[in-house]
Order: C-alpha cells, then sequence, then structure tokens
C-alpha cells in the first residue's frame, strides 16, 4: 500500500508530497524499470520499447514529480486513474487529459476526425474532406503503431486525437491534431498542447504542416510558439518550434 501521508490527487499523488521517504524511492528505482518508448517521452512505451532506469530520488522529485509517481503506482498495484500516466488540466467544472489510444478507440476517432476536417468547409476548404485516412477506422489503427496516438478527453468524453512522430533526437513532428467541432473555440487545443509539451519534456524541436488556406490553425500555432519556415511539396505552410537553449 501506498507509503503514510500520501494524498492523492487525480488518482496520483501530488508533486507536493514530502512523507515519502527517500530510501523508498530509492528501492523502487532498484526493482522496477521504467519503461521508455524513447528517451525523450516522461512516461510510456511497448512491449518492444527499451527500458531504463529512473533517476535518482532527488531527480525524481524535481523532474516530472507526479507522473513518475503516478507510474511507481501502477507498477506497484497501487490506485491510480486510468492509463496510470495522464496530464489533467482543470477548466472548472470539467477536466482535459490526453491518454494513449487503444485499438478499441479507432472508430471513435475516425468518426470525431471526418466531422472535425469536414467542419473546415466553415473556415475555407472548398469542400468537406480531409488529410489521407481521416475518415478511416483502419488508417487510425495503423498510426496507433507507427506513431504515439493519444485520444483527447473532456471528463469521461472522447472529443480528440492527436499524432506524434520522432523523426530524431529530441526532435518531434505533430502528424496530425483534430478536436469535435462541438467542443471547438474553449481553450481545448491548447490545453492538450500544454500536455505534450510535458509528455515530452526533452523535446526541442517540434515541426507541423497546415494548409495555406486555413488561416485558423495558422494563426492558433502561432500563438503556441510555432513559427512558419517554408512550404511542403504540396502548398502547405510548414511550421516549426524550437526550445533549443531556452
Amino acid at each position: 500500500m501506498p507509503p503514510s501521508g500520501a494524498h492523492k490527487t487525480f488518482g496520483c499523488w501530488p508533486p507536493q508530497v514530502t512523507q515519502t521517504p527517500a530510501d523508498h524511492l530509492a528501492a523502487l528505482v532498484g526493482a522496477h524499470p521504467l519503461p521508455h518508448r524513447n528517451g525523450d517521452r516522461a512516461l510510456g512505451g511497448t512491449a518492444s520499447g527499451q527500458f531504463d532506469k529512473l533517476p535518482s530520488p532527488d531527480t525524481y522529485w524535481t523532474h516530472q514529480r507526479q507522473a513518475m509517481v503516478c507510474h511507481y503506482a501502477t507498477i506497484v498495484g497501487w490506485p491510480t486513474s486510468e492509463g496510470g500516466r495522464v496530464e489533467q488540466r482543470d477548466r472548472g467544472k470539467n477536466t482535459i487529459r490526453i491518454m494513449e489510444a487503444r485499438l478499441s478507440d479507432a472508430e471513435m476517432l475516425a468518426q470525431i476526425s471526418e466531422r472535425a476536417f469536414d467542419d473546415d468547409v466553415n473556415y475555407g476548404a472548398l469542400g468537406p474532406g480531409g488529410p489521407p485516412g481521416y475518415e478511416s477506422a483502419a488508417w487510425q489503427a495503423k498510426m496507433m503503431h507507427l506513431g504515439d496516438y493519444f485520444k483527447i478527453i473532456l471528463d469521461d468524453h472522447l472529443i480528440g486525437g492527436l499524432i506524434v512522430f520522432r523523426k530524431g533526437t529530441r526532435d518531434y513532428e505533430l502528424g496530425r491534431i483534430f478536436i469535435d467541432p462541438t467542443y471547438q473555440n474553449q481553450g481545448i487545443g491548447t490545453q492538450a498542447f500544454e500536455s505534450l509539451w510535458k509528455e515530452y519534456p526533452l523535446a526541442t524541436r517540434w515541426t507541423l504542416g497546415t494548409p495555406a488556406w486555413n488561416q485558423r490553425t495558422r494563426h492558433f500555432y502561432k500563438k503556441l510558439g510555432f513559427v512558419e519556415i517554408g512550404e511542403d511539396s504540396h502548398g502547405g505552410i510548414l511550421f516549426e518550434r524550437s526550445t533549443r537553449g531556452s
């Protein structure tokens, strides 16, 4: 059971907890490897991923403390929220979080994606439609194997998704993000990105692309710190967000 004095927040211990003894953490570090899909993720991984040791207890409490404690709780059987590792944002009565998508989510993600991209007809698109596979459950499932596919959750409702691909060391591409039109323009996209930055704390470069006609998304990405760096082969606009040297 958890050490005496620990209190749960959203199913995990809050960062400010100080009652957990360092020797207890050290024992956990020595006994349980932390699965990583790659070295830049805070947590997570797959059966084929690499396994590394957690940092020292001091580093433990100063870097991704809450997320790591959630993972410890999952390893040793202490109760946590679904998936153990979730990033949550308080929106008054609503809670936004991102979680790794499962194959069972593929059909619903495809339906939400189709609604989201077809809705772009209201923001400059010539007609309904979207990028390759946007309406396909099989395509969503395929991306879960090729990249890091996260679902966006509002309270207990799946309302969107985002897909991340690793391009190199600390270098990532946001392949896609979509939110159900019913929930757009409520700050959910911004909160999803804030959770994404915490998911990859060591990442120093992010890239993405968006259609040139979509002034709404171009403005949105600039607000998040992205800058335009050119065009792709299809006439879309390429964006980059770099944290090197910051």
